[in-house]
């Protein structure tokens, strides 16, 4: 009769505590879930202590999980929240860019081209102000970097994270940091083709910081500003992706 009580407890109690918020319609989870999953384990250590006690009780996944994530050095990782974005099917959602090398294959095409080329580009944006990103990952770490005319912000990621994160978070960086400015025209240069590809096309299951940065940059254009992204090659010696680039590859 014990046995079946605590056993009833620890369901009521892992239904009531354990259990993670159900989702809302487009699989998102509600925004005020974002927290460490160690720390989601170390607040329900009664339910641990139970568990102990009746060594048959199947731990919960959380307690289970807890020793993985040590492993993997991934205790004080916090969770992203899918947001809740409504997209229409019928109307396209994203951001466009620029391109100005679509045309020439890299491996074919020396570096003094792409370099007029993007002296071409700059005289016809020259009322837009530059800003350059650039992501690195290593098998230590994981980094970005933003250029500005006057500044080189850079910033380490936890090592588990990917290039895509590193390189769309340099630019929703940018775009926080742009926000600080009075309005004005921006444009930002990536490297990564992928993100750039990511961003102009916009579906319930892209990536969370997309959304971040379609929400950032439309509440700037509302707000006066004119942003555009362009595509650049990189280690061709544009002098701003070069900079970005040593500046997340220094130790």
């Amino acid at each position: 009769m014990v046995g079946w009580s605590v056993q009833t407890f620890l369901e009521e109690h892992s239904r009531k505590k354990v259990l993670l918020p159900k989702r809302k319609v487009g699989n998102s989870l509600p925004d005020q879930v974002n927290f460490s999953l160690s720390e989601f384990c170390k607040s329900h250590q009664l339910v641990k202590r139970l568990q102990d006690a009746r060594p048959s009780v199947v731990p919960s996944f959380f307690t289970r999980a807890a020793g993985s994530l040590h492993d993997l050095n991934l205790d004080a990782a916090q969770l992203l929240p899918n947001p809740v974005i409504l997209l229409t099917p019928w109307i396209p959602h994203g951001l466009k860019f620029l391109n100005p090398f679509e045309n020439y294959d890299k491996t074919n095409t020396a570096s003094d081209i792409y370099l007029q080329l993007f002296a071409h580009h700059r005289e016809l944006y020259q009322h837009f102000i530059p800003v350059f990103t650039d992501g690195s990952k290593s098998t230590t770490q994981t980094s970005f970097a933003c250029v500005f005319i006057n500044s080189t912000l850079s910033f380490q990621l936890h090592p588990s994270c990917s290039i895509f994160t590193a390189e769309i978070m340099a630019i929703l960086h940018s775009l926080s940091e742009i926000s600080n400015y009075p309005a004005d025209n921006y444009i930002i240069y990536s490297d990564s083709l992928s993100v750039l590809q990511a961003l102009s096309s916009l579906h319930r299951h892209s990536h969370p910081l997309a959304f971040s940065i379609l929400d950032l940059h439309d509440r700037l254009v509302c707000t006066g500003f004119s942003i555009l992204l362009c595509l650049v090659p990189s280690h061709v010696g544009i002098s701003g992706n070069e900079i970005a680039d040593k500046c997340i590859c220094s130790p």
